[in-house]
């Protein structure tokens, strides 16, 4: 979206949860109990779940609404931007951070996939 000039909004779930499943770390899909607001029946619960989960709650609702996550009383969620490279951090810490090198790989591997997909035979041009 962003080579495309329109504003996109990169972020790094990092927060884990103190109970049994700590060891998970911050695992994919776990961000969806914060905005739903719905946990496991065990999970032990923070002042900072409570307060994550508010603030996502807030920029993803915003978001739905005006296209930009930001609103009053949570930290500013700037758009990413190719030549700065930050995306932001959604965890016990709320805010911008560089992006991690490791995901530039992937950035270049999902590149290569859609090139290699647009140009085969079988994409129908």
């Amino acid at each position: 979206m962003t080579r495309a000039h329109q504003s996109a909004y990169l972020y790094y779930f990092t927060y884990a949860e103190t109970g049994k499943r700590a060891h998970l770390g911050a695992h994919h899909g776990l961000e969806l109990s914060f905005l739903s607001d719905s946990f496991p029946a065990d999970w032990q619960h923070s002042l900072d779940d409570q307060k994550l989960g508010e603030d996502m709650r807030a920029y993803w609702t915003q978001f739905a609404k005006t296209g930009n996550p930001n609103a009053p009383g949570i930290p500013e969620w700037p758009p990413y931007n190719l030549r700065v490279d930050q995306s932001f951090e959604l965890g016990r810490t709320i805010g911008s951070r560089p992006v991690a090198s490791r995901l530039h790989v992937l950035d270049h591997i999902m590149n290569q996939l859609f090139a290699e997909t647009w140009n085969s035979p079988s994409h129908g041009r």
